[in-house]
């Protein structure tokens, strides 16, 4: 993997995109559902959710590709709702790259510069500065069917920057990529931006991708938004269950909260940093915060729980281990950092700090 470290041309100033109370629908499905968000000029931020949760129909309505029935679209201040997508300072880099297959890499990358009759010598200059920003400095020549899958992601790129926008969109453009190239890309592509200093809008169902590139994470669903945060926050500060469930994997324990505000689920009892509120809930603990051990000698109490290893296995930087706990099944994550590990059929003990502990009221029932 190459590193981005050459800096670009001069950019156009980048843009603070707002959008205010977005609506859209199709027939009788909400696509979009009084959406509201403001990107600062240079942000990267991603909008992050599972299918249908109105991500994809929110960049094309930003884009200009779709027309929203109720709300503004705004670009460092100025309302560009009713603005046709090709008089927007925006470019896409689209999933597909929607590359033209008879052209070269530098006609392809050139293509909107000579929409705007940008004469000849600034064209092959600021074709020949994009394709060095993407690794690709000696490929102008080349047809782009020759290249792989990422390097014509690439070209894609270099097509998307070298109109120096003020706004750049990314519709999952890495989820064609094999995992170990799209890891290699997304640390490029972050260079990119922040060398380019472009606001950026990321679609995206990788949740990875999401918390590694963006500045902050719009999680969604059925068109709203239910957090703005950095990945610090959404990851560990859920602020509701969606969100809690949604992001990376959780130990999920059903039971009550008692009136010391702890839930109490059979012979566990789950403490949390906050009291609860007495009723029904749902406590979340993340594998990765389970410790597996195997003195059982002290007497169980809150947040810890004996079991019998049912699995362990290897998955890469850490072990998965799976205990079945008088009911429960718990997953944890242990690091590969020369620890003892458990076998299936050791007796073990399961704990937790009450810090890692998330617990969210239920419907009654549920």
């Amino acid at each position: 993997m190459t590193l981005l470290t050459e800096r670009p041309p001069t950019a156009r100033t980048s843009a603070e995109v707002e959008l205010t109370g977005l609506a859209k629908r199709y027939g009788g499905t909400v696509a979009v559902d009084d959406l509201s968000l403001t990107v600062p000029a240079g942000e990267f931020v991603a909008l992050l959710g599972p299918s249908g949760c109105g991500k994809s129909t929110t960049l094309r309505i930003l884009a200009g590709l779709e027309q929203p029935d109720r709300g503004q679209v705004l670009l460092s201040g100025t309302d560009v709702t009713a603005v046709p997508a090709h008089r927007r300072d925006i470019h896409t880099v689209f999933q597909s790259y929607a590359l033209f297959p008879h052209l070269s890499v530098a006609d392809n990358v050139a293509f909107p510069l000579r929409q705007r009759g940008v004469s000849r010598p600034d064209i092959r200059g600021r074709v020949a500065d994009a394709l060095a920003l993407v690794q690709l400095p000696a490929a102008g020549d080349q047809p782009v069917t020759s290249l792989s899958g990422g390097q014509q992601q690439r070209v894609a790129l270099a097509r998307a920057i070298v109109d120096r926008p003020s706004v750049l969109l990314l519709d999952e453009p890495l989820s064609a990529l094999d995992r170990s190239l799209r890891q290699a890309m997304q640390v490029e592509l972050r260079l990119l931006q922040q060398n380019l200093g472009v606001t950026t809008v990321l679609v995206t169902h990788d949740q990875e991708e999401a918390l590694s590139l963006a500045d902050r994470i719009v999680i969604m669903s059925d068109g709203r938004a239910e957090q703005v945060g950095t990945a610090e926050e959404v990851y560990d500060h859920p602020a509701s269950l969606f969100v809690a469930r949604f992001v990376g994997e959780q130990n999920e324990i059903s039971g009550i909260v008692n009136s010391h505000g702890k839930l109490q689920h059979a012979d566990v009892v789950v403490g949390a940093p906050t009291i609860a509120e007495p009723g029904p809930a749902l406590a979340l603990i993340r594998p990765e915060h389970i410790r597996v051990g195997l003195d059982l000698s002290s007497p169980a109490d809150v947040n810890n729980i004996d079991g019998i290893v049912r699995g362990v296995s290897i998955a890469g930087i850490s072990s998965v281990v799976l205990v079945h706990c008088r009911g429960l099944t718990l997953l944890a994550r242990v690091p590969r950092d020369g620890r003892p590990l458990p076998h299936v059929g050791d007796q073990v003990r399961c704990s937790w700090d009450p810090a890692h502990v998330r617990i969210f009221p239920t419907p009654e029932g549920a």
